[in-house]
């Protein structure tokens, strides 16, 4: 049986023909699921009795169930632990912001990449999700939404566990759910996607039309460091990323931003800011950068750059005309925080 929580809008048309039903009765079924969040073929009233007994015979409605949830001490954060029906464990995360909640989504079990501040790196790639696992994290944290009642009505970041850019068509088909009217119904400017440097990706969504925000996981100013850091730098250097970056930004002219996760004596000195500003001004392109205190996972003897420091990069960068923020640090008492999520709900 299918999940039909797999299928886009035009998939699930085209199933609705085949079984001689209306075309019309996709986005009745989408509104079901994804607007009214019915758990069930049989409480779909507005549908034919028939219908109803034929997507019974012939689908399932197959969603990650959910086996911990962790809440930060200030209530702000909460983690969820969830249970693909294969038993993989993965990890999600809801934000409560005081304007509009933000979920981040996993998009793989594990990673491939190898990111050196980053505890899901250490577990090695297990596999991609599928189209429902990715939007089945949003149905997981829906009942702690202020929002939650409201189609649209909050934030979507890729930020969690695994590369969405390395998932493509599984990310394509769930940000496609996310987006379509009769489902989740999110802006496409409340979306935004982060990779460390995929750029095939990068250039697949402008191939697709997929006009997000981009954030790019940058961590360091030159190649060798970010061989270290990121070791997918080893293959797409920084001249192709930034290169990338550009024709994003050509495509799509939201500012593109620069994630960099500060360490101490790594990427942190005076050089290494005096190249970021370089960097920015030679791109020419609308950016910010988001500095990320670090995150101590157990896996590097790494240290966190000092408060003076991260204050001397952002008005240093600030002075430079470019738009700068550090990152407020949420859920780190629950392992919930920026490169922490490692699939094991604790």
């Amino acid at each position: 049986m299918k999940n039909i929580l797999e299928l886009s809008k035009a998939e699930l048309e085209k199933e609705m023909t085949g079984m001689s039903a209306k075309k019309f009765n996709a986005s009745q079924i989408m509104e079901w699921i994804y607007i009214k969040h019915a758990g069930s073929f049989e409480v779909m009233s507005n549908l034919p009795l028939s219908l109803r007994e034929l997507l019974k015979k012939y689908f399932v409605m197959e969603k990650p169930s959910v086996e911990k949830k962790l809440v930060s001490a200030s209530k702000d954060t909460i983690k969820y632990l969830l249970k693909c029906s294969d038993g993989v464990l993965i990890e999600s995360v809801l934000m409560k912001h005081i304007d509009r909640d933000t979920v981040c989504l996993s998009s793989q079990a594990g990673c491939a990449y190898g990111c050196a501040m980053c505890a899901t790196g250490s577990m090695g790639f297990k596999r991609n999700l599928t189209a429902a696992e990715i939007t089945g994290q949003v149905f997981a944290s829906l009942p702690d939404m202020d929002s939650g009642e409201y189609s649209g009505k909050f934030n979507v970041v890729f930020m969690g566990m695994g590369e969405p850019l390395a998932n493509y068509d599984n990310f394509k088909k769930a940000a496609g759910v996310l987006t379509e009217k009769k489902a989740f119904g999110i802006s496409a400017r409340r979306i935004t996607v982060s990779t460390c440097g995929v750029v095939p990706g990068i250039e697949n969504m402008i191939r697709d039309g997929l006009r997000f925000n981009l954030s790019v996981s940058l961590h360091a100013v030159n190649d060798r460091v970010r061989d270290m850091l990121v070791p997918v730098n080893k293959k797409y250097r920084l001249e192709k990323l930034f290169t990338a970056c550009a024709k994003y930004f050509a495509f799509n002219p939201d500012p593109v931003t620069f994630e960099y996760v500060m360490i101490k004596s790594v990427n942190d000195r005076e050089e290494d800011l005096k190249e970021l500003i370089c960097i920015i001004s030679d791109l020419n392109i609308d950016c910010k950068v988001n500095l990320i205190p670090y995150n101590r996972i157990n896996i590097k003897e790494f240290s966190a750059s000092s408060q003076k420091t991260l204050d001397l990069w952002r008005e240093t960068l600030e002075k430079e005309g470019v738009i700068c923020s550090v990152r407020r640090e949420m859920g780190s008492d629950i392992n919930a925080a920026c490169g922490q999520l490692a699939g094991g709900g604790v």
